[in-house]
């Protein structure tokens, strides 16, 4: 994070955002036995509290928005990926896929549950995006300009002392080291959505972390008033370029 602020106020705006992501990110976790989300997909557990309904809420709304695009409900096949041969991996998700999708959950005010044993949430590509808007809420109650950056989430709040927005690189997915694009950002948010760092290799063949993501296509960024909008459509868009939505969106091709 950059915060332009007296060093006391952002020593208590990187405390108080430092202490509500770690919450998110124990509550959340995908792997961790303790997190409350393991024990939903291990069915120990279906109540469910206002935050966490908020978020599923949402998640299930951009399912909505991008016809099944974006999916929150393809924790199944992450586990895939655990296996260590291609064949193992394709099999696995040809098995699993069909138990992805909001159709196989049903979700209430307090309760959550499936209607199957193999369908799985996970979150990990809305948590992250979720967070940045909300340490956007505590700088902006704060009256703090800054960028806050959680590994490439970014969002840009007000401008920098000179009233000048603030400059955002775009990695090149070719030479990561350095930057294809440049754009200025004032009180908006980018993602950046790509398979040139995250990914399996099993025999040669690099399997991305985006589940149907197209190879053709090495990253896509997304500007949007919110971080959870940037990084929904940027996965969405990975997965399906043609997909509607109203936002500047970049593009950069193998």
């Amino acid at each position: 994070m950059i915060l332009y602020a007296p060093a006391n106020v952002a020593q208590q705006v990187a405390q108080e955002i430092f202490s509500q992501t770690k919450k998110l990110e124990k509550r959340y976790n995908f792997f961790d036995p303790n997190s409350w989300l393991f024990a939903v997909n291990a069915r120990k557990v279906q109540t469910v509290d206002e935050e966490s309904y908020q978020i599923l809420e949402q998640a299930k709304r951009f399912y909505e928005k991008t016809g099944g695009i974006f999916d929150v409900s393809t924790g199944a096949l992450k586990e895939c990926l655990q296996y260590k041969s291609l064949a193992q991996i394709e099999e696995c998700i040809a098995k699993r896929k069909s138990f992805c999708g909001w159709e196989h959950i049903q979700l209430q005010k307090r309760k959550i549950t499936f209607d199957n044993p193999y369908t799985k949430i996970d979150l990990g590509g809305f948590v992250k995006e979720y967070a940045v808007d909300s340490a956007k809420r505590v700088l902006k109650r704060h009256k703090v300009n800054g960028i806050i950056n959680f590994g490439g989430d970014i969002f840009a709040v007000g401008t920098k002392p000179d009233g000048s927005a603030f400059r955002i690189g775009i990695k090149n997915p070719k030479d990561p080291s350095k930057f294809a694009i440049f754009v200025e950002l004032q009180d908006m948010a980018i993602a950046t959505s790509g398979n040139y760092e995250r990914f399996v290799e099993k025999e040669g063949c690099k399997i991305s972390h985006i589940v149907g993501a197209k190879e053709k296509v090495a990253s896509v960024s997304v500007v949007a008033p919110t971080c959870l909008e940037s990084g929904v459509y940027a996965t969405a868009l990975h997965i399906k370029s043609c997909l509607e939505q109203p936002y500047k969106t970049i593009f950069i091709y193998n």
